[in-house]
């Protein structure tokens, strides 16, 4: 992950240094990262004064999603909880960059952070499975609430249904087939 944080990195200062005509030309890049929480390199970890402070591949990520987008290069982080974002990034400067959430049932609190109001926390009222998802978009301050495709575990599945994990390989083919006709 650390490699591969450096080397989005070098991308983004190589996009740049070109003019918008040049870094109109190159694709955009998506970096999607499941619970990137779990990475120790990216943990926020409390300084001698006990506030969390950034690792150096923290940096590098904080980087990529402040001044990646308007590059053509866009973070997708996908976490477990508000907890768990929050230990990757500042809730005050990092999550006002991710104009759009989805969330499922979280706590008040974490709800409030996210969204400025409780309704993530209302969503699964009548028991576990997920019944609804919430959408939230920042920069309008709409929720849209929605039923989720997947209400399995993302390893479930066998050879003629292979599970939403093992779907990936074949929807990757179909982006990159969509991104070479376009």
């Amino acid at each position: 992950a650390e490699q591969s944080l450096l080397e989005l990195e070098t991308e983004l200062d190589a996009r740049k240094a070109l003019d918008d005509l040049a870094r109109g030309a190159r694709p955009s890049i998506f970096v999607a990262l499941l619970e990137p929480d779990r990475l120790d390199a990216l943990a926020r970890k409390a300084d001698s004064y006990g506030v969390p402070a950034e690792s150096p591949s923290g940096a590098r990520l904080r980087r990529l999603f402040t001044e990646g987008p308007p590059l053509g290069i866009h973070v997708i982080l996908s976490v477990g909880s508000g907890r768990a974002l929050f230990a990757l990034i500042d809730l005050r400067k990092g999550v006002p960059h991710f104009d759009l959430r989805l969330l499922l049932q979280m706590p008040e609190d974490e709800s409030g952070d996210l969204t400025g109001k409780r309704t993530a926390a209302t969503l699964q009222a009548d028991g576990e499975i997920p019944i609804s998802a919430l959408a939230f978009n920042a920069d309008a301050g709409s929720t849209v609430r929605f039923k989720p495709n997947v209400a399995m575990p993302l390893e479930s599945g066998d050879d003629a249904n292979p599970g939403v994990l093992g779907e990936l390989p074949a929807l990757a083919g179909q982006l990159a087939r969509r991104a070479a006709t376009a």
